[in-house]
């Protein structure tokens, strides 16, 4: 009799110990899962910081910047979309594409504006849910970005040019009558001819991401993203 209570206790050792062996399993995958997955994402998000230009480009968003600095960012973006999508579904083709023409916006703009910082001062993931190989994130982005712009010189503009600026009718001038565009061009030639300054605008703000990832090969990539913008942006001039 002592010797089958003996057995069915260690036997009841043995279960417990197996199933606190499977949870601590369990535990410990979830736990690397979960790392790997917050790496992908602040991994993509650091790709917005890598747009930026070198100092001596981002001093004025009039100076020039030669081919292979720009081919040599677009690489530098294209490499690092390759590290964080998923080619599935063409979401990787499409980032490197939204990544470059970010790059040659920032190289050729004709906004009169360019990046001077886009930093990430703080990453704080809500939720993460792993069904598999496949996960659900959101996370709340704190971002900090300082731009430069080519704005106009009003203390250097004749009150005869001003006076044609203020009169400007940005409606009328946009209707696609040949008389407005002809109208239009004038303007533009009138705004690139008159003395421009240069001007700094700093922002802050919260973007929320939502982020759909897949287990590709062993590794955690980016399969879809969409994004909201938290109430409370800050910008200053």
């Amino acid at each position: 009799m002592k010797k089958k209570v003996l057995g069915s206790i260690i036997f009841i050792f043995i279960l417990f110990s197996v199933i606190f062996i499977s949870i601590g399993v369990r535990s410990s995958q979830n736990i690397t899962n979960e790392q790997e997955i917050k790496n992908t994402v602040i991994g993509a998000l650091k790709i917005y910081e890598k747009i930026v230009f070198p100092p001596q480009y981002t001093k004025s968003p009039d100076i020039p910047i030669p081919p292979d600095v720009v081919n040599k960012k677009v690489k530098e973006v294209t490499d690092e979309c390759y590290k964080y999508f998923s080619s599935k579904s063409g979401w990787l083709d499409n980032r490197i594409e939204v990544f470059k023409n970010a790059v040659f916006f920032e190289a050729y703009t004709n906004g009169g504006i360019r990046t001077v910082k886009d930093r990430i001062t703080d990453i704080k993931f809500l939720e993460i849910n792993i069904e598999g190989d496949t996960a659900k994130v959101v996370a709340d982005v704190y971002e900090e970005n300082k731009a430069v712009l080519s704005v106009l010189d009003e203390s250097k503009i004749s009150t005869v040019d001003l006076e044609k600026l203020n009169n400007i009718n940005v409606y009328k001038t946009s209707s696609g009558n040949k008389e407005d565009l002809v109208k239009k061009k004038e303007i533009e030639e009138l705004v690139k001819k008159l003395p421009k300054k240069t001007d700094i605008v700093d922002r802050s703000g919260i973007i929320r991401y939502y982020y759909n990832l897949i287990k590709e090969n062993g590794k955690w990539k980016i399969i879809s993203e969409n994004l909201t913008f938290i109430p409370g942006d800050n910008m200053q001039n």
